[in-house]
């Protein structure tokens, strides 16, 4: 059963855990990718999309600590 770690106050990686997970998909399958959305974001994921490499390159911030 997947459940909301964050939400349910689970410590994932110490004290630095964001108060949300974060979820990069690549995919290239449009369906694929909308299936993956609804799931992660249903429990509370917040979800970015990209179909390639190249568009996950382009999402990622300058510096990791805002997004990883």
């Amino acid at each position: 059963m997947l459940t909301n770690c964050a939400a349910e106050g689970h410590d994932l990686i110490g004290s630095a855990a964001p108060s949300v997970l974060r979820m990069l998909i690549v995919e290239d399958h449009e369906v694929r990718r909308r299936l993956m959305r609804s799931i992660f974001a249903a429990i509370g994921c917040e979800v970015r999309l990209a179909a390639n490499g190249v568009e996950a390159i382009e999402l990622q911030p300058r510096q990791r600590s805002t997004w990883w």
